[in-house]
């Protein structure tokens, strides 16, 4: 680790965060008793997760769905319009009533608005929801399409290109004017239709013989390539589809359950049995997993005796068993210091703890709590830092300083950093005051006030500049 991400990390994790774990999800709606529930699956664990009841909610259209990753926000077709709902808590955030019966919903971030397509009775249209303003125009009449598969469509972002199948094939439509751009060939019926911009194809499932075949069209030159027999599989929801670019996975409702492909051999990487028949359209995207504890604070703070005084306070616990205080000296590799399972203090549901690190290390130490709840299962909270200096081996004087600090060892210019509390380099702010590029006073006139750390061969030492 490099002294500048050092203090850039003493800078990050100065406050404390709730302990919360990154998954990878899918998110969908599921029938129960004949209600629709918005649910989420853990990708790696198969768990499923209802968050909400959506009680007189209908989807209307299969596969018209979508997902803003960034903004938390999952989008789909529904009785009361296009409903908004948020991917953490599954809240519904916004409804947005819609007069034409659009369907194949894609998000674009770049300008926060749905597109879609409807039929007016002589042409396909092309139209955009703006989320900004709720507000529904139609881009224009895609001339000479008609849809072949309702719900199967996929989008380019960084293109502006959103891509459906009609009767003249894989059809790819300008979002700013519906113009086609492009059409490809697919004689072979693939469907389920996933873009992926680092390949610039699209990948689907189509049947042949008797069999489900994984396949892709390549938007360069309408290459078809037939990747993989799918042995044993058969699709239950057209439609039911989702992409994870980054690790290049097809993800679809198959007889398997929920399914994830490879994209590059065909290979089916993993099967998670569906809670019910009627899991659909599945979203994929990045979530945070509420854990068992909810941290509210934890700081750390080097007292008189240069012993490390760690203090954190949780707001909720639910099947908690204990904490574990864990150290490192460079953030990456971490020992455990001490175990804490009872709270010191106790008002209402709020519950603070302490612990003490008698013997610090020299330099930077950085602390972690590894939650650990009754089955086992682990959380990591944020990290806090603290940075102990010798003072034997190097001081400055005076501090706080207004245009000049004395060094209580001689150094050369080539051999000290300085950096600001963010992280950022403030060497060429300052000068060395002596000869030959060697001295033991600094000229700090050029620093805006604040706190600074020196680190020479010798130590770290902060200062403050009035």
């Amino acid at each position: 680790m490099t002294v500048k991400t050092l203090f850039l990390l003493l800078g990050a994790f100065c406050l404390s965060l709730p302990i919360s774990a990154q998954t990878e999800n899918t998110y969908h709606l599921r029938s129960s008793g004949g209600t629709n529930i918005f649910s989420v699956r853990d990708l790696t664990t198969g768990t499923l997760s209802d968050l909400a009841t959506l009680n007189g909610v209908t989807s209307t259209v299969i596969g018209a769905s979508c997902l803003d990753q960034t903004g938390g926000r999952y989008f789909f077709r529904t009785n009361l319009g296009i409903l908004v709902i948020d991917i953490d808590s599954g809240t519904i955030l916004n409804t947005i009533p819609t007069s034409n019966s659009i369907k194949q919903l894609e998000y674009d971030p770049n300008s926060n608005k749905l597109y879609g397509t409807y039929w007016n009775g002589n042409a396909e249209i092309l139209s955009s929801v703006d989320l900004t303003t709720n507000t529904i125009s139609d881009v224009g009449a895609i001339n000479g399409v008609e849809l072949t598969f309702t719900g199967v469509s996929t989008f380019d972002i960084a293109g502006g290109r959103f891509i459906i199948n009609t009767n003249l094939g894989v059809t790819v439509v300008d979002i700013n004017n519906a113009n086609v751009l492009a059409t490809f060939d697919n004689s072979n019926n693939v469907k389920q239709l996933e873009y992926d911009p680092g390949t610039n194809k699209v990948f689907g499932s189509y049947w042949s013989g008797g069999r489900e075949r994984f396949a892709s069209i390549d938007l360069n030159d309408g290459t078809f390539d037939s990747i993989k027999r799918l042995t044993g599989v058969t699709i239950t929801y057209t439609g039911s589809s989702t992409f994870d670019s980054d690790g290049g996975r097809y993800i679809f409702n198959t007889n398997l359950g929920h399914t994830v492909v490879d994209i590059n051999t065909g290979n089916i990487l993993l099967t998670h049995p569906l809670n019910s028949d009627n899991e659909r359209l599945p979203e994929f995207g990045i979530g945070s997993i509420p854990l068992p504890v909810e941290l509210s604070a934890f700081s750390a703070q080097l007292n008189a005796q240069q012993a490390v005084e760690l203090d954190w306070e949780t707001s909720s616990e639910l099947h908690h068993d204990y904490f574990l205080i864990e150290r490192s000296a460079d953030g990456q590799q971490w020992e455990s210091i001490a175990k804490q399972s009872k709270a010191t203090t106790v008002v209402g549901q709020r519950k603070s703890y302490h612990s003490l690190d008698p013997k610090p290390l020299e330099g930077a130490s950085f602390y972690r709590l590894q939650q650990v709840d009754l089955n086992g299962q682990k959380s990591f909270s944020r990290v806090v830092a603290i940075e102990r200096s010798s003072q034997k081996e190097l001081t400055v004087f005076p501090n706080p300083a207004v245009d000049q600090i004395e060094l209580s060892q001689t150094i050369e210019h080539g051999s000290f950093e300085l950096y600001s509390l963010d992280g950022r380099s403030q060497k060429e702010q300052v000068q060395l005051l002596g000869e030959e590029g060697q001295g033991s006073r600094l000229d700090i006139s050029q620093l805006a006030p604040g706190s600074y750390f020196l680190h020479t061969v010798q130590g770290v030492v902060k200062f403050y500049k009035r």
